[in-house]
Formats: structure tokens, sequence, C-alpha cells
């Protein structure tokens, strides 16, 4: 059977995850129960495995194969079909088109949902604070993971917030001050004809590069509603769009540039 398109739904709880599909198999006569797989155990865990199993995943994205978690603590993800199969990146393999994340601890995976989404596929997160989705903001700022956050929705009233990851002016200066003097030591150092002199420009350049990723870990949060004062609602949606990485990127340049 060639199944078009695939849910897998992962659930933490056996239990959930059985009624689910007794669920699904009872809508209209089970008429979407064949594109539905249910597994239960961890997300992250369960598309490590899958990214090993280069065959099924190839398959599976051929046939537009999709995953998606349930509300306790459940995760989910979707693949739709592929014009080819997929190539591993950075020895993980991409099979899914989309994904959705509804669990607590949602920002515990975006990395290994990230690496298994195709390029502009979309992963949505679900969850009931303001404060979960401005963590998975976070951490994706800090991680430099290759998402784009393209809206986050309040549930039961439709506003959009406004959630970013900004440095604070402080840190900003702080960091011009410290690569200017570095800069103007290492310029002096290289008037310099001796090998001593050289070694220590050396040592100051090298000394520059772990500026940017302490300074990291100094991001500041802005969340706060877009419009109105009052906060209502069922919790909020962010949505984020995997991004084509720099390698990818130009080659397609070199590609659609002529000879």
């Amino acid at each position: 059977m060639n199944r078009r398109g695939i849910i897998h739904t992962i659930d933490v709880s056996e239990k959930y995850s059985k009624h689910a599909e007794r669920v699904v198999r009872g809508f209209k006569h089970g008429i979407y129960a064949k594109n539905v797989d249910f597994h239960v155990g961890d997300v992250s865990q369960w598309i490590k495995e899958h990214q090993q199993q280069p065959t099924l995943a190839s398959s599976e994205a051929a046939s537009g194969a999709s995953s998606e978690l349930t509300p306790d603590d459940a995760d989910s993800v979707q693949t739709a079909p592929s014009p080819s199969a997929p190539e591993p990146k950075n020895g993980k393999m991409q099979f899914l088109t989309h994904a959705l994340l509804d669990l607590p601890s949602a920002d515990t995976h975006l990395a290994t949902v990230a690496s298994a989404l195709y390029t502009n596929s979309i992963l949505t997160v679900f969850n009931p604070s303001i404060t979960q989705i401005a963590e998975c903001v976070r951490l994706i700022k800090q991680e430099n993971l290759l998402l784009h956050l393209e809206q986050v929705v309040e549930l039961g009233t439709g506003r959009r917030w406004d959630v970013r990851a900004v440095k604070p002016r402080a840190s900003l200066k702080e960091r011009a001050r410290v690569e200017n003097g570095l800069e103007a030591e290492v310029g002096e150092l290289r008037s310099d004809d001796d090998d001593e002199s050289a070694a220590k420009a050396r040592d100051l350049e090298e000394a520059k590069a772990p500026i940017e990723s302490e300074t990291n870990d100094h991001w500041s949060l802005v969340c706060r509603p877009k419009v109105g004062e009052r906060i209502v609602g069922g919790g909020f949606l962010g949505l984020w769009r995997k991004m084509m990485d720099r390698n990818d990127y130009e080659k397609q340049e070199e590609m659609a540039t002529p000879d």
C-alpha cells in the first residue's frame, strides 16, 4: 500500500496513545486510520532512531510521512511528499516536512526536531504559557538553530505576540570595547617583525573568538502582546520555519550561476 501522507504521533503514555488510535479508527469509519501511525516513547529518541534507518526514512519521505504529538507530554512530527529521497545533513537524515510539539519541555527537543526537518518546513510549538514559548526563542538563538520565528499566536483571541531575543545595550558596548582593545593590541604587535610578537598576536586573535559565544548567554527577551492589554485565551502557538544553511545556499547559488 502506497500511503501518500503519513502522520506519526508519539505519546509518552501507552494508555492515551491507544485511546487516540481508537478515536481515529472510529472517525468516519477510519478514513484516516491507514495514514496515522501511533508510537509510545520519547520524540527525540524516536527521531534519532528513524534517522538511523535511511531506507525507511527515504520510503516515507517519498510517500509523504508526518508525525504528531498528543497533549499529554506528546510530540508530533509530520512529513509530506518529497520530490526526492532525503539526504543526510551533518550526518542526520532529513525526512519531516512538518512537526508539532505539544509538551511541557518542548525546548529540549528543538535541536533534534530541527535536524530532521526539510528546509522551508514548519515547526509548531504549543504551550499554555508564553514564557515557555520565550524559552524556545532563547534556546534557538543561543544554539544558532536554523529556525526562523514567523509568529506567536495567542489561542482564543488570535492576538499575535512579539517575542524576540535581544542583546542588552550594555553587553553590546562591552563587547565592542573588548574587541576594539584586542584589535588595537594585535595591530601593535603586528608592526614588530620578531617571532615572539607574532606569536602574541596569534594568541590575541584566538582570544577574540570566544567573545561571541560567551555573550550568547546574555540574551534578554522581549515578550509582549502586539495589540491590546488584556491577556486571556487557551495557550500559545509558536510557528518557526526551517531555514537553509549557508553551505546549501552557496551550492544553490553556484548551480544558478550560468557558466
